[in-house]
């Protein structure tokens, strides 16, 4: 996160599902994602962006960034969710300065079932 604001981020179950998964790979690390170089330290911000390069993707096909956007853009075309409620997931400020002073809503139920929806059309797309 850009700023220091608590974010909450909902996982959907079939995410938490694959993270305890995942856990078994990090061993006695405090991190999910420990460093290939000391488990005593998250992976580095380069890690994804290595892997997607190693992958064949050039920086004008695909960046990290690029699943935020591609989830912007999946979900305000095709899930029933609010603008609000995708913005507020992915941390945006919604609405003018006098807006967002007075609106201080989280869209936790919310933002809980659009993750849902998108864990549930990642699956779809894959088959």
């Amino acid at each position: 996160m850009k700023t220091r604001d608590e974010f909450i981020v909902p996982l959907s179950d079939t995410l938490i599902e694959l993270l305890k998964e995942v856990k078994q790979y990090a061993g006695d690390s405090p991190y999910l994602f420990p460093s290939t170089k000391s488990k005593t330290t998250p992976l580095s911000d380069g890690a994804l962006l290595g892997a997607i390069r190693r992958m064949g993707y050039t920086k004008e096909e695909f960046t990290p960034h690029g699943f935020r956007a591609m989830f912007s853009t999946i979900a305000h075309e095709k899930s029933p969710f609010k603008y609000d409620v995708i913005e507020t997931q992915l941390a945006h400020s919604v609405g003018n300065s006098v807006s967002q002073a007075y609106n201080r809503a989280k869209y936790l139920d919310e933002r809980v079932e659009l993750m849902q929806w998108w864990s549930g059309y990642l699956d779809e797309a894959q088959r």
